[in-house]
């Protein structure tokens, strides 16, 4: 009989795990919008938390912000934006966007006002060489890529700089960034087809990936369960992954997708250059 309930109990467990960390089964896609009239040479977008969309033009020089369905509400235009590229909202009306020309990260808000401008070009902590991926963690510690300088810089509650493990596994060029909820960040590594997972220390925790398997890793963004999802712009997919590399999906898109991002709801948007246009998908489990 006790072995019967240690059974039983063992059961429930593992039925609590599965219901607790599914994985995802296939994208559906729920809506496209596809402005080549706007968007020219979008990088990235971002989601506030009411849903509004920004969307990065490095072509353009400027940020576009557009509703739950794809209509442009506004367009922000600055002398600073000589080139954005990442976003990270930081709050309903104020987000961050990095700006690779200008080696800078400058604050916005939603009416178009500059508020701050942070960095300069350098290799000293805080300076930057074309920064290409934004991420804002739970402690407000706000993560960034850098191309230029082959690294990841860390700004706030924890700050440090990550180079790779050793001369043969350095980064050649760190691109999207996404941050889960423990604070740890994983981030793609285009050239070296990686991925890579630290630790808030900026402790490697895990990494996976090979060119003839992942070709051209862009972005990166975490769902709900903290399933990993990687942009695969070199044979126009999408992968899941767990938190320790397993592959869990692969999805084929009509387009090379650029960017990732979860809204509140839990859907995923999806960036692309050729065409420019953003799509929305629903994530079935």
């Amino acid at each position: 009989m006790q072995a019967k309930l240690s059974f039983i109990l063992l059961a429930q467990l593992f039925l609590l795990s599965c219901a607790q960390s599914p994985s995802p089964t296939s994208l559906q896609l729920d809506s496209t919008w596809q402005s080549p009239q706007s968007l020219l040479g979008p990088c990235d977008l971002e989601i506030l938390p009411d849903n509004k969309l920004l969307v990065s033009d490095s072509t353009l020089r400027c940020i576009f912000v557009l509703n739950e369905n794809g209509e442009e509400s506004a367009r922000i235009e600055h002398s600073s934006l000589r080139h954005p590229t990442a976003l990270a909202a930081l709050s309903t009306r104020e987000f961050f966007v990095a700006d690779i020309a200008g080696n800078s990260l400058l604050r916005f808000n939603l009416e178009g006002d500059l508020l701050s401008r942070f960095g300069d070009e350098g290799k000293a902590q805080g300076l930057m060489l074309r920064p290409m991926g934004l991420a804002l963690a739970p402690d407000s510690t706000l993560w960034m890529t850098e191309q230029g300088n082959r690294r990841v810089q860390a700004f706030g509650a924890v700050s440090g700089m990550f180079y790779g493990t050793d001369r043969a596994d350095s980064l050649q060029t760190p691109t999207g960034i996404a941050v889960a909820r423990d604070g740890s960040a994983y981030f793609t590594d285009a050239a070296a087809s990686r991925v890579w997972h630290v630790s808030a220390e900026m402790e490697v925790l895990a990494q996976w990936g090979r060119k003839e398997d992942l070709p051209q890793p862009r972005g990166i963004a975490l769902d709900r369960f903290e399933n990993v999802y990687v942009a695969e712009a070199g044979r126009q997919r999408i992968r899941v992954y767990s938190k320790k590399g397993k592959l869990l999906l692969m999805s084929a898109m009509e387009a090379a997708p650029t960017a990732l991002r979860f809204d509140p709801e839990g859907r995923l948007y999806v960036l692309s250059v050729n065409p420019p246009r953003a799509q929305r998908f629903v994530v079935r489990y």
